[in-house]
């Protein structure tokens, strides 16, 4: 008969061969989801921070609507580099070995992980319904004063509230790991795991969906008001002036901004939808079904590449933009070929017109001095011309 200790220990070992076996199914079933998610999170990155330096290296381009955009790619970076390290760290394999003792740098990385995801969303919703509001002003109402006191109180709303949406739920213990609401990363915990996975509807709503429910209300009533007042100025001026006059007229609002709400909830429904079935329809989606995978890539690509779906539409797709990146290469593959050519000519000078021992010495020396003095003048016109 084996003695309690050896007993226990046995239960240990079997139960950490369970987990473990556990954990190499789960990394291998989610290898490629986290994968295409990386991707799309690097991507975002990449796109979000094209659409920053645009603004800052590009002065024509500091419109205030682009302002709001580079404050939604901003969001968007968050969300990416937040997801990234979600689907880097497999957090789930040491929830399932260290069950009780969870290692404190792993819990904290955890939840600061949520807690930047979570908070990144939440303000990359607030400035999309933002902009279209900024729009909504400047574009029906023509009125440039109310819409740049909208802006500024944008600031403290979009950059505010969602701050104290994150603080709440992770003072409350809201924001971490759950079996119940992830695919081995850290997110909101909908789901009390010691009440066998009921959804928690108050947090549900209040920590992240319903702003998104009423960003799919507002962003889609804004859009249509907007894009009804533009075809009825388009139909209205057509009697006094022809296509090419009204479309001309129409750049100073740029009408790409237009549509960033469509990429917005195209992106973003996915995951909505998936709450809704699992969460309020209390529907289980079977895991072996094409469908179920189908909606958790589309939710994991939707939720990490708004950043690359902008930077697409605002500077691969705009003529400007990509101009002004064209001017700037250009440039400063001229001012190094202009530093290399003024450094040769200085060389090639001061080797020909090197003094002689000859009887004609300080005529050659003056030839030379003028020569070089010739070469600086070169030199410091061509770094004047940059």
């Amino acid at each position: 008969m084996e003695s309690p200790t050896v007993a226990a220990l046995a239960d240990d070992i079997d139960l950490e061969i369970v987990n473990l076996t556990t954990i190499h199914s789960i990394q291998v079933k989610n290898t490629p989801l986290r994968m295409v998610v990386a991707i799309s999170c690097a991507l975002s990155i990449i796109g979000s921070l094209l659409i920053i330096f645009s603004y800052i290296c590009f002065k024509k381009r500091r419109t205030k609507a682009r302002e709001i955009l580079v404050h939604i790619s901003l969001m968007d970076l968050g969300v990416a580099l937040a997801n990234i390290i979600g689907v880097s760290v497999y957090f789930d394999q040491y929830y399932f070995i260290y069950t009780n003792n969870i290692p404190h740098y792993i819990d904290n990385l955890c939840k600061a992980q949520a807690f930047f995801a979570g908070y990144s969303t939440l303000g990359s919703v607030f400035w999309t319904v933002s902009l279209m509001a900024y729009l909504y002003f400047r574009i029906i109402h023509s009125h440039t004063k109310h819409a740049l006191y909208f802006l500024r109180f944008c600031y403290g709303f979009c950059y505010g509230f969602p701050l104290l949406i994150s603080l709440w739920l992770v003072l409350t213990g809201r924001l971490g790991y759950s079996p119940y609401d992830s695919a081995g990363w850290c997110t909101l915990i909908t789901k009390d795991p010691l009440k066998n996975g009921e959804v928690d509807i108050f947090i549900t709503l209040f920590g992240n969906e319903l702003w998104i429910y009423l960003a799919f209300i507002l962003i889609p009533i804004l859009y249509i008001s907007i894009r009804l007042f533009v075809y009825n100025k388009v139909e209205a001026t057509k009697k006094y002036a022809n296509e090419t006059q009204i479309w001309s007229a129409l750049q100073n609002v740029d009408y790409k901004f237009l549509f960033i709400p469509i990429i917005f909830v195209s992106l973003r429904i996915w995951t909505c939808i998936i709450i809704w079935i699992t969460d309020f329809a209390k529907v289980k989606l079977k895991e072996d079904e094409w469908y179920t995978e189908l909606l958790y890539y589309l939710s994991g690509i939707g939720d990490s590449s708004q950043g690359f779906a902008n930077a697409i539409l605002f500077v691969i797709f705009s003529k400007n933009v990509r101009e002004s990146f064209k001017k700037c290469i250009q440039c400063k593959s001229s001012q190094r070929s202009l530093i290399i050519n003024a450094g040769d000519e200085s060389g090639e000078s001061s080797r020909m017109l090197e003094p002689s021992r000859d009887s004609d010495y300080e005529a050659t020396t003056t030839n030379s001095d003028e020569e070089r003095e010739y070469n600086k003048e070169k030199a410091s016109h061509n770094y004047e011309t940059l």
